[in-house]
């Protein structure tokens, strides 16, 4: 994989793990 496939990839679990909707208690659906 290449580093920019890996930013790309870091930023959305970040951005899932920030998001109002996702579960308080800090569950994961992945």
């Amino acid at each position: 994989m290449s580093q920019r496939i890996i930013g790309v990839v870091a930023v959305l679990l970040v951005a899932v793990e920030w998001s109002p909707w996702h579960a308080p208690h800090g569950a994961h659906w992945w």
